[in-house]
């Protein structure tokens, strides 16, 4: 089902249609549930990952060795990549009600399906760019950073993924631009616009 909105200008004859819901052939409702069988698996993963890191901190947290992996920024920005699979996995695994209603529609889960694949996309994103520019100082340029690059990059990069990803719902008028996710695919999307 479409919906057809204001036109995009006081000047325009041309409005934005939306795609409010979209049913589910059987074969696409099959692919969506290996979508969430595989999002289960990462999940269990993640949190397996996340788990032994924990305990390594914990085992290790009197040893006074620098050099270990625990202790080292590559460890915190992995974690903060972790989290960020985690979010990954848990907006997949609300795919499970699509299939379950056997169709994508917007509302309230639409929106916090993309709000959660939206932060998971950008800070994915992030985290590896930091990963590879702290080994590329660390290996290449030989510098030895200090705890406080750790604490402003962290600090910084959170700041910067919500920023960005809040900026797109703030800018977004539903009014006049349709909601922020739509039904684009077998799957939830963030909304591009489409004129009709």
């Amino acid at each position: 089902m479409f919906k057809t909105l204001h036109p995009l200008s006081a000047n325009s004859s041309r409005h934005l249609s939306i795609l409010l819901e979209l049913p589910y052939t059987s074969r696409e409702g099959q692919g969506v549930t290996v979508l969430v069988v595989v999002s289960s698996i990462s999940l269990i993963a993640v949190v397996g990952l996340l788990v032994a890191i924990s305990l390594s901190a914990f085992n290790t947290r009197s040893s006074g060795g620098e050099h270990l992996f625990v202790r080292t920024h590559v460890a915190a920005y992995f974690i903060c990549l972790l989290v960020s699979d985690l979010f990954q996995a848990i907006g997949s695994l609300m795919n499970a009600t699509w299939v379950r209603e056997s169709m994508v529609y917007v509302g309230d889960t639409c929106t916090a399906q993309g709000v959660l694949k939206q932060i998971s996309d950008v800070s994915i994103a992030f985290w590896t760019l930091v990963i590879a520019i702290h080994t590329f100082c660390l290996l290449v340029l030989q510098l030895h950073l200090r705890q406080f690059v750790l604490w402003v990059t962290l600090i910084a990069g959170w700041c910067s993924i919500a920023t960005i990803v809040v900026t797109g719902p703030a800018a977004l008028d539903p009014a006049i631009r349709g909601p922020f996710c739509e039904a684009i695919s077998i799957t939830v999307g963030i909304a591009v616009l489409k004129r009709v």
